[in-house]
């Protein structure tokens, strides 16, 4: 919309110059000096003088004997609509780099890589993490919770997670030689909540952001390999969340040699599904030559799945 005059608007009474009025709101959304409104009262003069130059194009071409209500209406529909189609779509498809950027999140050299965790599942970023060896951040957000995981080449060192969508806070503790032990314990437990939470997310988005470690980071005295860090996670989960999960006809195979796995700290059950995959037996023939119930079959897939050990064999092709 170009720069225009405004025309004098003559001819109104009162409760058209309130009508009039109302449409400021709209004129708002683009930013432009309106030209001079003569011949009203003020205050109205001032308030309109205020108004933007899509208004003031808009109330030029009012008829002088028209239903001022009605073209009014028409006017703020038709400014609304430009809005809408216009300026609020660019502002939706700006990424979400931009948006992290604008919001001081990150530094706009610092972003690695951001996704959707619909397509980029977290365990699978996790994972990336870790085979890149990565000094890193993992921020993640939703409407349901938002998190951050912090990693030392690869291995984690702390983290933080808030419900809803508000940031998290900083739990970081004041670490030193002289830490307790139930200090410790409570950074890992914070760490597999967070992690656990962070897995069970459906939607939602992600950022790793390279950073160089804060003294307070670099302080903390435990580096958690990702594979003990996913499987403690994944033990937290609750037997509701293995109902109807695994399709008995699914076929694991085994991404880690039986010598490795025996370095993880595996449960006897997770031990025993493990050593009955051989990349051809379903999940229902496991379960019947395990001898363990189907729940306690499903979990132990459920975290040698997301530690790494094990994939589905639809995902060697």
């Amino acid at each position: 919309i170009t720069q225009q005059e405004a025309a004098p608007i003559e001819f109104l009474e009162a409760p058209e110059i309130e009508t009039l009025l109302e449409i400021e709101t709209a004129a708002d959304i683009i930013q432009q000096e309106a030209a001079p409104i003569e011949f009203l009262e003020a205050p109205e003069i001032e308030k309109l003088q205020t108004a933007q130059t899509p208004v003031i194009a808009e109330l030029e071409k009012i008829p002088m004997e028209s239903n001022y209500t009605e073209y009014i209406d028409n006017a703020v529909e038709r400014i609304t609509k430009k809005f809408l189609q216009e300026e609020f779509q660019f502002t939706i498809q700006k990424s979400m780099k931009d948006i992290l950027k604008q919001t001081g999140v990150i530094k706009s050299s610092d972003i690695i890589l951001s996704g959707d965790l619909s397509v980029f599942p977290i365990v699978d970023v996790l994972h990336l993490i870790t085979d890149k060896k990565l000094t890193a951040k993992l921020s993640i957000f939703s409407d349901i919770l938002s998190a951050e995981i912090y990693f030392d080449q690869g291995n984690i060192l702390n983290a933080s997670k808030s419900n809803g969508s508000a940031a998290p806070s900083d739990k970081t503790i004041q670490f030193s030689r002289d830490s307790t032990v139930d200090e410790i314990h409570s950074l890992k437990e914070n760490i597999y909540d967070t992690i656990y939470a962070a897995i069970e997310l459906k939607s939602g988005s992600f950022s790793i952001e390279k950073i160089s470690l804060s003294d307070n980071l670099r302080d903390i005295p435990i580096r958690l390999s990702m594979s003990t860090a996913l499987i403690e996670a994944s033990r937290k989960a609750n037997d509701g969340v293995f109902s109807g999960m695994f399709d008995e006809s699914t076929v694991f195979f085994k991404v880690l040699r039986d010598l490795t796995i025996k370095d993880y700290n595996l449960s006897k059950s997770e031990l025993r599904i493990s050593a009955c995959i051989n990349g051809e037996r379903s999940i229902g023939d496991i379960i019947d030559i395990s001898g363990l119930d189907k729940m306690q079959a499903s979990k132990a897939f459920y975290v040698l799945l997301n530690s790494g050990i094990i994939k589905t064999c639809k995902g060697r092709i």
